[in-house]
C-alpha cells in the first residue's frame, strides 16, 4: 500500500493498494526523471519492483527482478542509474544496478560477505554511495567506492575494490 501527499506540507491521500504479496519493508529510490520505482521482497523470496509510469502518476504491476534476497534498500548513483542492494539467502550481500538512467537492469553481482539483517545504503557528498551491513560475527561493514565513477570505470573496478574492503572489515582485530 502506499499514501501520496496531496500537495508540499499538506494532507494526505488515503491508501491505495499496488497489489501483489510482499513480505518486510519496501524501499524506493528516484529514477533520473523524476519517477519512483519501489523495490520489495515477493512472497516467493525474489527481489519486485514497480514503477510510476510517469512522475506522480500511476504505478506500473509488480516485476520479478529474481534472486533469493531479504532487505533491499536502494539509492541513486551520480549518474542516475538506480542501484539496488540486498541480502542473498546465503548471507551475502548482493548488488544489481540499472543498465542505463531509468531503463533496464543488469544481472546480480555478489559483493561476498557473511552479512546478517538488512543492509543501509547512503551517499557522500562526493556522489560516492556506500553500504552498511552487519556481518555474522557482529561487526559493522562498510563498503564504498573509491571515486564517484562512471560506469565504464566502475564495471571493472568495483568488484576487486569492494572485495578488497569487505575482506579487510572483516578481520578480526587481533588479525
Amino acid at each position: 500500500y502506499f499514501a501520496e501527499q496531496m500537495a508540499p506540507n499538506s494532507g494526505w491521500t488515503g491508501w491505495k493498494s499496488l497489489g501483489g504479496g510482499t513480505e518486510g519493508a519496501p524501499n524506493l529510490a528516484n529514477n533520473q526523471d523524476g519517477r519512483l520505482e519501489v523495490f520489495a521482497r515477493g512472497t516467493d523470496g525474489a527481489l519486485w519492483h514497480a514503477w510510476e509510469g510517469a512522475p506522480s502518476a500511476s504505478f506500473s504491476g509488480w516485476e520479478s527482478l529474481g534472486g533469493g534476497v531479504y532487505d533491499p534498500v536502494a539509492a541513486s548513483n551520480t549518474d542516475g542509474r538506480i542501484e539496488v542492494f540486498v541480502r542473498g539467502n546465503d548471507g551475502a550481500l548482493y548488488r544489481m544496478t540499472q543498465k542505463d538512467p531509468n531503463a533496464g537492469w543488469g544481472d546480480w553481482v555478489s559483493i561476498g560477505g557473511n552479512t546478517t539483517g538488512a543492509p543501509a545504503v547512503g551517499t557522500n557528498q562526493d556522489g560516492r554511495l556506500e553500504v552498511f551491513a552487519r556481518s555474522a560475527d557482529f561487526f559493522a561493514l562498510r563498503l564504498r567506492r573509491e571515486t564517484p565513477a562512471d560506469a565504464a570505470e566502475l564495471a571493472e573496478k568495483e568488484d576487486s575494490v569492494l572485495r578488497r574492503q569487505l575482506a579487510a572489515a572483516t578481520r578480526s582485530p587481533a588479525g
